[in-house]
């Protein structure tokens, strides 16, 4: 497989709240930089539809303990994912600056940017990001917008077909992910108490899930289901559709998922 890398790098520094010349608590740092890791991927997957980019590990400096990371790409995608997967992130730090939703990013997206924001103010200072041309900065003024902003969802009457799987019944939450053959990520559904039989009959079976779909604005897939109807359906289980990767390039795949995008804005 040939790869491509451009050189760039993503630049990520994270600053302590302590007295120690703002070195930060290991388990703080950890958590902000697995939460930056969530960000990126919640991003790439949901341009591409599933992660694309790999993120070596370029450099470091321990004034303000810094980690540059190189992104890396198959050659198959002619384009730049890194930029634009950089541009929608530096463009979402933006608009939560500014009190706005920023509506590009998804629902898991936006659950990582939630939990990267968490320890700011408390643990951590601030966090500076930069990339190219693009530079920014996580800290209490960000955080304090994001907990003001009323953040859009869409929601409408879907069908969906999928492996239901993992059923979750814990402190009345009652959940299951459905498996769709259009993604690697699952669609978590919400279904009542007495939908409860009707769901474990149809664990790990391919069904059709009726309800209100709800989707972040520029969400191909919705992030969950309010079920209304479960129908089990023939055929055993469903394929996901990276198992057919050798079928199609990397940007014929993006095309496939650009047609439900634009499907789904066609309501």
């Amino acid at each position: 497989m040939d790869v491509i890398e451009t050189g760039a790098l993503f630049e990520i520094a994270v600053e302590g709240s302590g007295e120690d010349k703002g070195m930060p608590e290991f388990d703080a740092w950890r958590h902000e930089i697995g939460a930056l890791a969530e960000i990126l991927e919640a991003i790439d997957e949901q341009i591409h539809s599933k992660a694309v980019i790999t993120w070596r590990l370029a450099d470091l400096h321990h004034s303000t303990p810094t980690i540059a990371l190189r992104p890396e790409w198959d050659a198959d995608f002619g384009h730049k994912p890194a930029d634009a997967v950089m541009n929608i992130w530096f463009s979402a730090v933006t608009d939560l600056r500014r009190g706005r939703d920023p509506e590009a990013l998804g629902a898991r997206a936006l659950e990582a940017v939630r939990k990267a924001l968490r320890p700011i103010g408390n643990s951590l200072r601030l966090v500076n990001l930069s990339y190219e041309g693009l530079a920014d900065v996580l800290d209490v003024h960000v955080a304090a917008a994001l907990s003001s902003i009323k953040f859009k969802t869409e929601v409408a009457e879907e069908d969906w077909e999928g492996s239901l799987d993992e059923l979750n019944l814990h402190n009345d939450n009652r959940t299951f992910r459905l498996y769709p053959a259009v993604s690697r990520r699952w669609i978590t559904c919400e279904f009542t108490k007495e939908q409860e039989s009707l769901v474990r009959d149809n664990l790990q079976n391919k069904v059709s899930v009726s309800g209100e779909a709800i989707y972040r604005p520029k969400e191909m897939i919705p992030h969950r289901i309010r079920v209304k109807h479960i129908e089990r359906l023939d055929g055993g289980e469903i394929e996901p559709l990276d198992k057919f990767t050798h079928m199609y390039s990397a940007t014929e795949t993006a095309d496939i998922f650009e047609r439900l995008f634009e499907r789904r804005n066609g309501w």
